[in-house]
């Protein structure tokens, strides 16, 4: 329905409507710095707001109908002063991606948690960028352009801060999740004999980082039959993520 027809047809409800919008505009006008947020589950909104102390986020429901985005949010994001967009992972409406605001991607960092996400356990740490997520391989991420042209020779500080966090990581055995206890891996793998071992690391076969990081659609037995192709000669190992581990 047109504007001009709801003028006509529901007259009260059309003025109810714009003096509605125009109380949500002056509302959003008093707020610092306003994130609309879109796909935050709510037991992670306090580590974004942790994170984002400098900011108001505002939470777009989840399940938002297409018409709303389109006709409500998507206007009160362009008409809202120094508005920015926050969406985790690749998981941005397509109705909004049509803003002239800013729009910043999160996800999880690379060293996550003592725990799964899958469980609801906190994220450690957040990889935010401007430009998509670090594993869309469609475009250039932040992390990737960062990479390819900081000139890291002429920063030994953070070279050196780099190779002390190396030695951190290894000696303490972090990983992603940290989420399995320590064990004697000579009760699991047999005693190593002459062949070379190969390790295939597994992942969730839906995961966004494999919708959006390759070409062709790999599953975890793809990858395993692979291995055995090249190395027809080693031991072939697959570890499962822990996502799936944990069912």
């Amino acid at each position: 329905m047109s504007r001009l027809t709801k003028l006509f047809k529901h007259p009260v409800k059309f003025f109810k409507d714009a003096a509605k919008k125009k109380r949500e505009l002056a509302r959003l006008a008093k707020i610092k710095a306003p994130v609309f947020a879109f796909r935050i589950h709510h037991w992670k909104r306090s580590t974004i707001e942790a994170w984002l102390p400098d900011k108001t986020l505002i939470y777009v429901p989840f399940k938002t109908k297409s018409v709303d985005l389109k006709k409500k949010w998507l206007p009160l994001i362009e008409k809202t002063a120094g508005a920015e967009i926050l969406v985790w992972g690749m998981n941005l409406p397509p109705e909004i991606s049509h803003t002239t605001k800013p729009i910043r991607f999160v996800e999880d960092g690379f060293i996550r948690s003592i725990g799964l996400g899958s469980k609801h356990v906190p994220p450690l740490s957040l990889n935010f960028d401007y430009k998509t997520a670090y594993f869309d391989a469609r475009k250039e991420s932040d992390l990737e352009y960062l990479l390819s042209t900081y000139d890291f020779s002429s920063d030994p500080n953070l070279i050196e801060r780099a190779r002390k966090n190396i030695v951190d990581i290894v000696s303490h055995g972090l990983s992603k999740y940290n989420s399995a206890r320590r064990i004697d891996t000579r009760k699991i793998y047999p005693a190593k004999k002459d062949r070379k071992r190969i390790l295939v690391v597994g992942q969730v076969e839906d995961d966004a980082s494999i919708i959006y990081g390759c070409d062709v659609r790999w599953t975890n037995n793809d990858v395993v039959k692979l291995a055995v192709f090249e190395n027809p000669d080693a031991e072939v190992h697959y570890k499962p993520h822990p996502d799936v581990f944990a069912r």
